[in-house]
């Protein structure tokens, strides 16, 4: 079992990047070499653009059944975490990975009213690996190692997997040939 979390792609707006849409190839190669070398059974992670995505289509490429986890309704969602960046075409991209998931394979959690429905979706993450696998969580993030823009984002998945004996393998975006 393995789990993602991962920046989104930089918004036009964003002060300090962290994950430009030039590095979006890159960071396709790095994630798919890292899935390869990691062999898991099953994935699991949201869908925001950027990471997710990139992480849900390597895996679909190589085979390996995958779950998404959303924190609100797939329109919600797309408003809030997908949508935003013309270059990439993340939101076809990410409607095309919803409307191919099986419905047991789509969970959303309705965290509309929870203050931190980010960080619940984490959690909501870690706990499904958890309880589908025995082992330590295995976490696969796209992350240059810095705090993240509120609770919820990839700083906190990592520090969770951690806390919880777990293992993440890390993909600093700065780090990538660009």
């Amino acid at each position: 079992m393995l789990i993602f979390t991962g920046h989104r792609v930089d918004a036009p707006d964003r002060a300090k990047s962290r994950f430009p849409p030039r590095l979006v190839d890159a960071a396709g190669r790095a994630i798919g070499k890292a899935i390869d070398e990691l062999s898991p059974a099953h994935c699991i992670a949201s869908a925001s653009r950027g990471g997710d995505i990139l992480f849900l289509e390597a895996c679909r490429a190589r085979g390996i059944p995958s779950t998404i986890v959303l924190p609100f309704s797939p329109d919600e969602f797309e408003r809030r975490s997908v949508a935003g960046v013309s270059e990439g075409d993340w939101v076809a991209r990410y409607r095309s990975l919803i409307a191919s998931t099986r419905p047991e394979r789509l969970i959303v959690l309705n965290l509309v009213a929870e203050p931190d429905p980010y960080r619940a979706c984490n959690l909501a993450i870690l706990k499904r690996a958890q309880a589908a696998s025995p082992s330590a969580p295995l976490l696969l993030a796209l992350w240059d190692g810095e705090g993240g823009d509120g609770p919820g984002g990839s700083a906190d998945m990592v520090e969770r997997v951690r806390k919880a004996g777990g293992r993440a393998v890390i993909i600093n975006p700065s780090a990538l040939p660009k």
